[in-house]
């Protein structure tokens, strides 16, 4: 904290607020939200999981993946991953639930 304090001091065009505010390491950092979390997932993690699919394997298996995170941004929202509670993890659960048993 005192390294960045310093650095702060040594920089004249540093005086704005959004500067010392990155040093000082108090600027909230940008969280994921569940829309991006999906499209990394699918973009970059999927593929590995998806070798030895076919093409029409692959387009089910991204559907589903999307439809449930999808049904999720409905009932919950888009929400940041960091912000995701229990409560919304339970009406979710419970929206789910309602579509089985009817």
């Amino acid at each position: 904290m005192v390294a960045r304090a310093l650095t702060l001091a040594k920089r004249p065009e540093a005086s704005l607020k959004a500067d010392a505010e990155a040093l000082l390491g108090t600027v909230k950092k940008p969280g994921v939200k569940v829309s991006k979390a999906m499209r990394i997932y699918l973009e970059e993690i999927a593929p590995t999981e998806q070798k030895g699919m076919s093409e029409k394997q692959k387009e089910s298996y991204g559907k589903v993946k999307s439809r449930a995170s999808n049904n999720f941004i409905k009932v919950v929202g888009d929400k940041d991953l960091e912000e995701i509670t229990r409560e919304d993890a339970l009406q979710f659960y419970n929206c789910c639930q309602g579509r089985v048993t009817g």
